[in-house]
This record gives structure tokens, C-alpha cells and sequence, in this order.
């Protein structure tokens, strides 16, 4: 089988610490987000929320630092790269880290090695929703800051202007999208959840990414599909969903077949 590229719905971005220093207007930078690399202490999951401590003695570690928030990137969100052994809470730095996290460029190749055309990118220090803001005290820089990381994603890492979703629906046929990665069950459920609703993802750079191995593990979770559904499962849904600028012309396999 010829596995479509895939357009990935899940995937993450580590902030380059040039973000806040290039994008955030000057006004607010003192006050805002800032870089340091620094080690790191001890580090518990209690209660829902990491706490961690600086050790000049510790392992280095980039850390963002922003009101009392101490926010330091750890081997599980930048894993991609490494043996599973080495995917821990231990802290990493940038330079560590397989550049494909960060920089864009290089993001690119990683996905041309992973069956990967486009890539749909949440963020990691802002977390879902931009919650690290939202729960900033200084509102007017945290909405400034908001603004900061989305000029850089678009600016820099070429996102998509004015796509805006539409609100949640009850028709959930019409309106919902899943999507699912090294999940059989995914697969097994598509009459329930619908054939034009699921999605496909790679969730790099996270610990259980497919990377590098996305194309091999899509082939084993499609085998028996009929290639219009693996077409719609690897990116037909997403461009659908994302409004994507992509297969304009791909004329559906049945079409094609009957012609």
C-alpha cells in the first residue's frame, strides 16, 4: 500500500529563547518571560503540578522564568531522539534537544523523515490554551505575551492567520474530530466514531511519538482499509478540518476507479 503523507493534528513546539526578547514589544520585557539555563533541583509530581527547585549543582536545564513561575523543559516533552530509557523528568537544554523541538527548519526535515506534510503544533511553556498566562497576574503583559507567541508562531514558524473555529456543536458528525496514533482501537472504532471524523497524529517531539517510525506503524494500523479511508485517516480529515490549501485536486479513489 502507498501510505498518503500524513497530516499530523498533534504535535508540540519547544519555544526558542528568542521568543519573548524578539516578539514581546519592550515595553512589557522586563515583566515578562525570561530565559535562563540553570540547573535543576529536585523535581515531585504532587497533587496535578510539578514542583521543582534550581541546583547550581544540578544537571543544566532551560528554564523560562515569569513571575513566580519557574518553568524548566524536561526529557519526556523533548524525547524525541533518544533511547526510551533516557525519556525521564529529568531536566533538558536546547542544545540537547533534537533541533527539530525548536527551530523550524530543521522541524521540516524531521518531517519529511517521518511521512509528515503538515503538522499542527500546540505549545509547551504557554500549555493548552495559553493556561500559563491566563493565570499570570499582570493581565496586560499576559495578554501581550499571548499576543508575543502567536506573531512568533505565525511570523516564524508559518502558521495560518484567521482560522477560527467554529463553535461547539451538538452535531457531533458535522463538528468533532478525533484522532488517534499507535492505537488499534482507533482503527477497530471508525464506525463509531466515523470515518470522515478521525484524525492521525505523531505527537512530536512528546515520549510516545512514532517518531521515526510513523510511516511503518500507520501501515500496520491500516492494513484492510480501503484506500479512500486511509486517505481521510492520514490526512483527508485534517485538511477538512484545518482548512488546509491541500489536495485541491485529488479526484476520491471510487471517482478515480470508475473512470
Amino acid at each position: 500500500m502507498e501510505l498518503p503523507r500524513i497530516v499530523s493534528v498533534d504535535d508540540h513546539v519547544i519555544e526558542p529563547a528568542h521568543l519573548f526578547e524578539t516578539w514581546l514589544p519592550a515595553k512589557y520585557r522586563e515583566r515578562g518571560p525570561k530565559p535562563l539555563t540553570a540547573g535543576i533541583g529536585d523535581l515531585a509530581y504532587v497533587a496535578g503540578k510539578y514542583r521543582i527547585t534550581m541546583d547550581p549543582d544540578g544537571p543544566p536545564t532551560d528554564w523560562w522564568i515569569y513571575e513566580d513561575l519557574k518553568f524548566p523543559y524536561k526529557r519526556n516533552i523533548a524525547a524525541v531522539g533518544f533511547d526510551r530509557d533516557d525519556m525521564t523528568l529529568e531536566g533538558i537544554t536546547r542544545a540537547e534537544m533534537r533541533r527539530g523541538c525548536w527551530d523550524p527548519k530543521a522541524r521540516l526535515a524531521d518531517m519529511d523523515l517521518n511521512h509528515v506534510e503538515a503538522s499542527l503544533c500546540f505549545p509547551t511553556f504557554p500549555r493548552f490554551c495559553g493556561q500559563t498566562f491566563a493565570e499570570a497576574h499582570d493581565k496586560e503583559v499576559a495578554l501581550a505575551c499571548v499576543r508575543a507567541y502567536n506573531d512568533w508562531m505565525v511570523e516564524e514558524w508559518g502558521g495560518v492567520r484567521d482560522l477560527i473555529p467554529e463553535p461547539p456543536s451538538t452535531y457531533y458528525y458535522r463538528q468533532m474530530f478525533c484522532c488517534f496514533f499507535r492505537d488499534k482501537h482507533g482503527v477497530a472504532s471508525l464506525d463509531v466514531v466515523g470515518r470522515d471524523n478521525a484524525t492521525f497524529e505523531t505527537d512530536y517531539p512528546h515520549v510516545d511519538s512514532t517518531f521515526p517510525h510513523t510511516k511503518e506503524v500507520a501501515l500496520d494500523h491500516v492494513k484492510g482499509l480501503d484506500d479512500e479511508t486511509v486517505y481521510k485517516l492520514m490526512r483527508g480529515n485534517a485538511i477538512r478540518m484545518l482548512g488546509l490549501d491541500l489536495d485541491r485536486d485529488r479526484v476520491p479513489a471510487a471517482t478515480a476507479r470508475a473512470r
